[in-house]
């Protein structure tokens, strides 16, 4: 495999990068199909760098696609080498850990013994300070609070712990905090548990406190799907952003009771790039779920310098909140965190990229149909548009997967994208076999087909061509025979006329292109 064959892969000239997935029974169908297309056939010496496939090691399980092993890399390795590139995803959601919970202190035990209660927390801080360098190590006190009436015993509690940095009892404040946190009961929903929470941050803002932590039970998107971001675990988006922004506003800090460790999930995450690296891939790709964009900046800042020599590719997915410090990212403004996220990932040296829809509780598609109120689709064609000519101007190749349809596939080939994934269009129901026997949720499994891939490739660059060239005898013929192919399924002997006379047409077109552009 070439060291960083997809950043190096040229789409300007060989157009959009196609990948497709599986667990390997289909890996050699999927490289004798790149090599069976019109760009192949066109070019008379084709390799890896012009037929522009990747064949995607994948188990797709019914909760989504899960991380292969042996069995899948024995198969998808050996059919990839030399001919395609290769890539996995080690994992849509990182494996994360908790930091072990800070210190707690409930506020009503000051009432009944002050003295013991302050030297309770002055004595949590003391092996913070005397450490064995003697240099301090942070700490962060919470205050807890049962009711807002508790919380009028803040000032004069606050008071006197914070006398404490003068006797040396605590060290400086950008090292030894407080933090007020605020447990419920049950899920935090109501108007009244809002507005305590808002009275509760600007009474720390007054404090000098610089953090609020809240808990509750969890809302059902959590519970279906273990934990996810941060506040997200217990509140509502809308109510979120609305006590985010209140907090910026005052200047405080509103976080989860629970805090992730960002160190071990970028280990976890290089664990698996590593054996991807290892195993020959060309790539892999990675998700960040459920991490705040401050957590995604740490693990993606040390995943691009650990494989500096590799392609590492973050995803960003539009069916999930993206969380900030001040403000929660729902799909409804996708387009505006992904831009956000992009530049992110940039700045720390990723070069491609991979945008995806990969949630199966609320299931979504990359792209939308029809727009109305039941289209599953997230982005307009626009938006994708928009997004890759942002990415281009960073300097990013975008790989955008999703549920693509033939007729999508055609339009972002037209667009002029870096690359698409898709698998269900490519693809025929098989029965479940290998490792994906023991998913007792999923009655088939797809398979891709050399009619189906062949397909979406040619209509991939039948797109391209459309966009690039300026014959337009030759554009027209393509698009009325890319019309013809769609009406067609993913095999059949309809399917190859149709996808026979296309390829005639694009062989031409390709041939004509790089002519030109020589």
């Amino acid at each position: 495999m070439v060291e960083k064959a997809i950043e190096a892969y040229d789409n300007e000239r060989f157009g959009p990068i196609l990948g497709v997935s599986d667990e390997g029974s289909a890996a050699q169908t999927i490289a004798d199909a790149a090599y069976a297309s019109a760009k192949a056939q066109a070019h008379g010496a084709p390799n890896e760098m012009c037929v522009g496939v990747i064949i995607d090691g994948e188990r797709m399980g019914s909760a989504g696609e899960v991380p292969i092993g042996p069995p899948e890399y024995a198969q998808v390795v050996p059919a990839a080498s030399g001919r395609t590139f290769c890539t996995t995803n080690v994992g849509v959601r990182v494996n994360t850990r908790l930091h072990q919970p800070l210190p707690e202190f409930a506020v009503t035990a000051a009432a009944s013994d002050e003295r013991a209660w302050l030297d309770a927390i002055f004595e949590q801080f003391k092996p913070f300070i005397k450490t064995p360098d003697g240099t301090p190590r942070p700490l962060t006190i919470r205050l807890l609070v049962e009711s807002l009436e508790q919380s009028e015993m803040l000032p004069d509690l606050v008071s006197k712990i914070e006398a404490g940095r003068e006797q040396g009892t605590l060290s400086s404040r950008d090292l030894h905090r407080l933090s007020i946190l605020r447990v419920y009961e049950n899920e935090i929903e109501t108007e009244e548990q809002i507005a305590e929470i808002k009275q509760l941050v600007a009474l720390a803002a007054k404090l000098g406190v610089p953090e609020v932590a809240i808990d509750g039970k969890l809302v059902e998107a959590a519970r279906r799907r273990i934990n996810i971001q941060g506040l997200l675990n217990v509140l509502r988006p809308e109510a979120a952003r609305s006590l985010l922004m209140h907090a910026k506003e005052h200047g405080v800090t509103l976080s989860y009771h629970y805090e992730l460790d960002p160190e071990t999930a970028a280990r976890t995450v290089w664990t698996g790039l590593n054996s991807a690296h290892k195993e020959g891939l060309t790539a892999a790709k990675y998700g960040l779920f459920p991490l705040s964009l401050d957590q995604q900046k740490y693990v993606v800042e040390h995943i691009q310098r650990w494989l500096a020599d590799w392609t590492p590719i973050p995803a960003f997915y539009v069916d999930t909140a993206l969380v900030t410090e001040d403000d929660v990212f729902e799909s409804d403004r996708c387009v505006a965190a992904a831009r956000l996220w992009m530049e992110m990932v940039s700045e720390r040296g990723a070069k491609v990229i991979l945008v995806d829809a990969p949630d199966r509780i609320q299931p979504h598609r990359l792209l939308r149909t029809d727009g109305g109120p039941n289209d599953p689709g997230v982005l307009a064609m626009d938006d994708v548009g928009a997004l890759q000519r942002h990415a281009d101007g960073l300097g990013l190749k975008v790989l955008w997967s999703g549920g693509v349809k033939p007729d999508q596939a055609f339009e972002l080939g037209k667009l002029g994208v870096s690359g698409i994934f898709t698998t269900g269009s490519a693809s025929v129901k098989v029965p479940v076999h290998g490792s994906l026997v023991t998913d007792r949720r999923l009655p088939f499994q797809p398979e891709p087909t050399a009619a189906g891939v062949r397909k979406i490739h040619a209509l991939l660059q039948g797109g391209y061509l459309c966009r690039v060239m300026s014959n337009q005898s030759i554009t027209s013929e393509i698009e009325a025979r890319v019309a013809s192919l769609l009406q067609t399924g993913t095999s059949g002997e309809d399917t190859e006329t149709a996808l026979d006379a296309l390829n005639a047409t694009l062989i031409r077109g390709w041939k004509e292109y790089w002519s030109a552009s020589t």
